[in-house]
């Protein structure tokens, strides 16, 4: 093959492949305006925390500045940490206010003092017997918290954790979706600890 001839075959394959090229932009531009997709206006934030002292300084502006209220599904040790960092000293204020403030935890005989505590606040708490290790809160629908390894061997600030914190409310929609699945799967948290009271020992 000549020159000319070579370029020429090389010239109309590039064309061709730039005529596929725009057809197939104009479908994706089509299926865009029919899925009437409009991104946000607001950009949303993620932070990594990665200690218990940096979850309990995010924890407690979340809570302390709460419009509504506040959700979330924590392991039972979580509660202890609430207690003794006046988390809970400021979930009493937002209920006192009229905000809400629901939670899901696993409680076992060991769990009962600070369990009787949350509800002893007013916080509405349930126990999930199915519980695996999920962990999250999400305030006023908007502010997240949320787990990617938390295993707490000791009540320290220093020990290391990996969460995120996020203001994504597609992210907040989905935890308090997923949160009232397992709400509805849960028992009162009162029965829970009359239950545990009648066994008398600790069992799980």
């Amino acid at each position: 093959m000549d020159l000319d001839t070579a370029l020429d075959t090389t010239v109309k394959k590039q064309e061709s492949e730039l005529r596929e090229m725009e057809a197939r932009k104009r479908e994706l531009q089509e299926l865009a305006k029919q899925q009437r997709f409009r991104p946000s206006d607001e950009v949303s934030t993620f932070k990594l925390i990665k200690s218990i002292k940096e979850m309990v300084t995010a924890t407690m502006t979340l809570v302390s500045s709460a419009k509504r209220g506040f959700v979330y599904v924590v392991p039972a040790e979580a509660l202890v940490i609430t207690s003794l960092f006046g988390i809970n000293a400021e979930a009493k204020k937002l209920k006192e206010l009229g905000g809400y403030a629901k939670g899901i935890t696993n409680i076992a005989y060991a769990d009962i003092a600070p369990a009787q505590e949350v509800l002893d606040i007013g916080e509405d708490l349930r126990h999930y017997p199915d519980y695996g290790g999920i962990y999250f809160a999400v305030v006023d629908k908007k502010h997240c918290v949320s787990a990617i390894n938390v295993d707490i061997k000791r009540i320290s600030l220093n020990e290391p954790i990996s969460m995120i914190w996020t203001d994504d409310s597609t992210y907040a929609d989905y935890l308090c979706s997923t949160f009232e699945m397992l709400w509805e799967q849960s028992v009162p948290a009162a029965e829970r600890i009359q239950e545990l009271l009648k066994r008398g020992s600790p069992q799980t």
